[in-house]
């Protein structure tokens, strides 16, 4: 069975480049999801070969900072067909 896993990560660069090497070895697909001007997670995901989407989603429609765009902008990406985590 596939097991999936989306990360938002915006501006937590520093929390990723640790658990993101221990935790890639126990899941199928992750994508993370940043923020367009978080470069530093994304040079992490580039590093690490895992996929990474830059939007500016988080902040439609006047939000602060809506999370629930980037899980769905992640979700978007996975086949689900199988588990689907959500870190």
């Amino acid at each position: 069975m596939k097991l999936e896993a989306v990360i938002v990560c915006v501006n937590y660069s520093d929390f990723l480049a640790h658990t993101l090497p221990a935790n890639k070895q126990y899941f199928d697909k992750i994508v993370v999801v940043t923020d367009t001007e978080d470069v530093k997670t994304k040079n992490i995901c580039e590093f690490y070969h895992i996929e990474c989407i830059q939007t500016d989603d988080f902040y439609n429609n006047g939000a602060a900072f809506n999370k629930a765009a980037g899980i769905n902008k992640g979700l978007e990406q996975l086949t689900k067909d199988g588990w689907v985590v959500q870190m």
